[in-house]
């Protein structure tokens, strides 16, 4: 990972230190990670849901992908969601995937123009 791109995830507000600690450092692994988050296609499939079951399990995937990635911030929105539809309270937790996807995708362009 060169020096450039790791101070661009850093400014993107993604935890490179705290994850390449929890990969043993190794930053080819995590580019193809970040690379295949970029490439994934759950935040467009989380758009276009509209079924509360269907939402849940895609924004907990999200969560997944973006705790082992450094995504804070995309972690706690979908884990805001997750705790919601939990909690059954499904309208709110729909009302906060616009957000949710927003992010993901926001994080996706920006990995996309730099791998």
């Amino acid at each position: 990972m060169t020096e450039d791109f790791r101070s661009a995830c850093i400014a993107q507000g993604i935890d490179v230190q705290g994850t390449l600690g929890r990969l043993g450092g190794m930053d080819a692994l995590y580019e193809r990670m970040l690379s295949r988050f970029a490439a994934d296609g759950t935040a467009a499939q989380l758009a276009s849901c509209t079924q509360p079951d269907e939402a849940f399990r895609l924004a907990h995937s999200l969560k997944g992908m973006a705790a082992n990635l450094g995504f804070t911030k995309l972690s706690e929105l979908s884990g805001q969601a997750c705790t919601l539809f939990r909690e059954g309270h499904s309208d709110e937790a729909m009302a906060l995937k616009d957000g949710l996807v927003a992010e993901a995708q926001r994080l996706a362009t920006f990995l996309k123009e730099r791998t």
